[in-house]
């Protein structure tokens, strides 16, 4: 439903254009949410199924009483929100669009925190797969952990091979040792998936730069800003790239490794 609600949102592949923020995507799916609920009757079947959500007249209640810090039971109500639009649980996906909104604060924290990574609605979709997964005993602590596991997800899926960066990945010097760790694991699976038409030339190349650049000293945002205005690239161009090159090496991991057995 959350794709359907924002045409081309993908978790793991498309980059619309705009919303080009988690705020604005988020506002956008808010406003649906709002009118969904707006004759109370959903609200009302869910408090029948989960008596956390009894205390609150409905979402804006839930939303009003987080912000202002309340004594409200708001932590209960996310996670009842949660199972209730998990597929483990009540499988509604109005439910879960409303639990994404309720922790709109903390998407857009965790966006900032892995802008380097992925784009806001990678972080988005991937909240969103989170809570349609969530267990269906879930407690207050629901919305903390579900912004955690997206946090793991999102870095484990953007930096599969070392949690480092990239530029690490790169001998300083083509005649040096290469010693037997990750770095050159990587720097290794990528002469090998060229060398055999896996990943194209133009996105080997790209990889190569933003090593270079990052081993050079810059960060990794600014290793893909210097690789993207080379191509004449905006900084979403350039990520999508890099992410695509990554997805093609993860794909020839197991063919390299039983080649180089």
């Amino acid at each position: 439903m959350l794709h359907s609600l924002t045409p081309g949102l993908s978790r793991t592949t498309a980059r619309p254009i705009r919303p080009r923020t988690t705020g604005s995507l988020l506002a956008s799916l808010g406003r649906v949410v709002n009118e969904q609920l707006a004759d109370g009757e959903r609200w009302s079947s869910w408090q029948l199924a989960d008596e956390r959500l009894a205390p609150f007249a409905g979402l804006q209640a839930v939303r009003a009483a987080w912000v202002e810090k309340t004594d409200a039971p708001v932590r209960g109500a996310v996670a009842a929100l949660a199972v209730i639009g998990s597929v483990r649980g009540g499988d509604d996906d109005l439910a879960a669009l409303s639990t994404l909104i309720l922790l709109r604060p903390g998407i857009a924290a965790l966006a900032d925190r892995v802008h380097d990574l992925c784009d806001p609605e990678d972080v988005v979709s991937t909240v969103w797969f989170e809570i349609r997964r969530m267990e269906p005993g879930a407690g207050p602590g629901a919305p903390h952990h579900l912004l955690k596991r997206a946090h793991q997800r999102l870095i484990r899926e953007n930096r599969r091979f070392a949690d480092l960066p990239i530029g690490d990945l790169v001998p300083a010097a083509a005649s040096q040792e290469v010693p037997e760790d990750p770095r050159a694991e990587f720097t290794e699976l990528l002469r090998w998936a060229s060398a055999h038409g896996v990943v194209p030339p133009e996105e080997a190349a790209l990889l190569v730069e933003i090593a270079i650049a990052e081993r050079d000293g810059a960060s990794p945002g600014e290793a893909l800003r210097i690789a993207g205005d080379r191509r004449g690239w905006a900084a979403r161009t350039a990520r999508s790239h890099r992410q695509r090159a990554l997805a093609r090496l993860r794909t020839a991991l197991p063919a390299y490794l039983a080649a180089t057995a």
